[in-house]
C-alpha cells in the first residue's frame, strides 16, 4: 500500500487551503518568463484551485527541450529534487500533449502540459497512419 503523502489518490483527494491560488498566480510570471526564454507561450487551463494547470506551446521556431524548461522551474522555485517519484513521472496525453507535475510547496503542485512542435506534430501523424497499415495488414492476414 502507498502511504505516500503524494500518491496519485492523494493529489487528486487532498482539499488545498483557500490561499492556493494566489500561491499558484504569484507563480505565473516567473514561469512565464522562463517559458518564453524556452521558446514557449505559457497560458493557464483550468480553475487555479486543486493545482495549477499550464498548457507551454511552441511559440520560437526553435524550442528548447521539456526537460530544460522543468528543470528551470524547479530550481527557480526551490524544488530542484523532487520529493516523491510521481513528480518524476511523464505523461502521454491526447494529441501528443505531454505532461509534467511539478510540486512548488504546500501540498501544491503544477501540471504542465506541452503542445507538440509542428515537426512533433507531423511525426505523431506519420506514426499513426504506419500503425493503421500494419493494422490493416494484421487483419487481412486473420481473415485469410
Amino acid at each position: 500500500m502507498n502511504t505516500s503523502l503524494f500518491s496519485m489518490a492523494n493529489l487528486k483527494e487532498t482539499k488545498r487551503p483557500k490561499w492556493m491560488p494566489m500561491m499558484y498566480v504569484n507563480y505565473f510570471g516567473l514561469i512565464q518568463k522562463l517559458a518564453n526564454e524556452h521558446g514557449y507561450a505559457l497560458c493557464v487551463h483550468g480553475s487555479v484551485v486543486r493545482d495549477f494547470d499550464l498548457v507551454c506551446v511552441p511559440f520560437d521556431e526553435v524550442v528548447k527541450p521539456h526537460e530544460e524548461l522543468i528543470a528551470a522551474i524547479r530550481k527557480a522555485i526551490g524544488f530542484s529534487k523532487s520529493s516523491d517519484p510521481i513528480f518524476d513521472k511523464v505523461g502521454y496525453e491526447p494529441h501528443g500533449r505531454i505532461c509534467y507535475t511539478v510540486e512548488c510547496g504546500g501540498s501544491g503542485y503544477f501540471d504542465i502540459s506541452f503542445t507538440p512542435t509542428m515537426q512533433q506534430a507531423f511525426k505523431l501523424a506519420q506514426d499513426s497512419l504506419i500503425r493503421r497499415e500494419e493494422i490493416k495488414t494484421l487483419i487481412a492476414s486473420f481473415q485469410q
